[in-house]
């Protein structure tokens, strides 16, 4: 009953706080050292050592890693909802924010949106560009992996169905396991307490999205596909945005066509001036195509069940990171989502770099991206190159 208890309470001081740095903190991964700071020295929400096991476990996880990260904290301190809604409550500012300027942009006259974003979207390669480069760094250190990673990208170039070539991936790794890279990506810390079960917390977890999908499909019927498209890509999303956007440009632009893909990348660009993470963008999508309703239930769908199963599936961490065929399942799928970064920068270059100012405007953002400068920052100063030199001296 005690275990019941906490997981049904609620404590508004960590939710407060939440809602307050998802109003006020801008960065993705490099909120990182500002959740250590307000979580474990200033609130004492989580030691140290768990803070850390959280930052381990939402790495390996499909979702996005600060919000599921908050998810965890929340939950190992005060219970299930406290969780949820905390980490719910760290991304809702910055939906609403990307479903005002959803708002403002199907109001703003096509021309001036043109001039806007002639030298934005530049951003969305270089954002593709560098995620590439970054996973395969970290990733692809092994000869196994570089033969993988180019039978991938050629898959994706020649148009195979994204999954199968993640299904293919996953299992070409887990039977060539032992070509892996000697330094696992995983733990391999083998916890020696009593396994807890959490029985309440899948429970409340399988009674929050039945809720949640009950709701979706009476109030909006007529959605409820796009929004079961989001949590699966969701379930896939190994790195958050990075792995995320591509696949959402696959489902709701390439497939479902619900969006084109001019659209698409203007809202990629437009969700970079909000404090919360770019899967934000899913809510842009909503509103775009549906109502502020529908951004509401798609920012939802996109958190939810990957905040609800981090948290259950964290007991069991220690417990199974060990285990060799995971490790070769997950290289398998981070390969594979290096190779389709790949693949959707060469995709994206052409549409978005079609002159030498363009392409100047990417090898900006290329360089600020390398040198971490803050990303608000460079989408301003995109949008004033761009109404300098394409709304006012008319240079494309």
């Amino acid at each position: 009953m005690s275990n019941l208890s906490k997981n049904l309470s609620f404590n508004l001081d960590f939710i407060f706080r939440c809602l307050i740095i998802g109003s006020t903190v801008f960065g993705g991964l490099a909120m990182i050292s500002y959740l250590k700071e307000e979580f474990v020295s200033k609130k004492g929400y989580a030691t140290e050592d768990d803070f850390l096991k959280g930052i381990a476990l939402t790495q390996l996880l499909p979702g996005p890693i600060m919000i599921n990260l908050v998810g965890y904290v929340g939950y190992r301190r005060f219970g299930f909802l406290t969780g949820l809604i905390g980490a719910l409550a760290l991304v809702f500012p910055s939906t609403i924010l990307i479903s005002i300027l959803a708002y403002f942009y199907k109001s703003i006259n096509i021309a001036t949106i043109d001039v806007l974003f002639h030298g934005l979207k530049p951003f969305v390669v270089a954002f593709f560009i560098s995620a590439f480069l970054n996973f395969y760094k970290r990733y692809i250190n092994v000869n196994f992996g570089r033969i993988l990673l180019l039978l991938c990208f050629v898959c994706y170039m020649i148009s195979i169905n994204i999954f199968l070539v993640f299904l293919l991936s996953f299992f070409i790794s887990i039977f060539c396991k032992d070509f892996l890279p000697k330094r696992s990506i995983l733990s391999d810390v083998i916890s020696e307490k009593k396994l807890y079960i959490p029985k309440v917390e899948f429970i409340l977890g399988i009674v929050a999205v039945s809720i949640l999908i009950a709701s979706a499909y009476f109030i909006t019927p007529n959605l409820t596909s796009f929004y079961f498209k989001i949590t699966q890509i969701s379930f896939l999303a190994f790195g958050g945005a990075q792995v995320a956007l591509p696949l959402y440009q696959h489902a709701f632009v390439d497939s479902m066509k619900i969006i084109s893909q001019e659209n698409f990348l203007d809202a990629i660009v437009l969700s970079q001036v909000t404090p919360g993470p770019i899967l934000c963008v899913t809510s842009f999508i909503g509103f775009f195509i549906g109502s502020f309703v529908a951004a509401m239930f798609s920012f939802l769908f996109t958190f939810m069940p990957s905040i609800v199963f981090t948290i259950v599936v964290s007991p069991f961490y220690d417990r199974i990171s060990h285990l060799s065929w995971i490790r070769g399942g997950i290289f398998g799928l981070l390969v594979a989502l290096t190779g389709l970064l790949a693949s959707m920068s060469v995709n994206y270059f052409s549409m978005a770099v079609k002159d030498p100012l363009s392409f100047l405007f990417l090898l900006v953002f290329l360089v600020g991206l390398h040198k971490k400068v803050n990303i608000v920052l460079l989408i301003l100063a995109a949008i004033f190159g761009s109404f300098l030199l394409f709304g006012f001296f008319h240079l494309y």
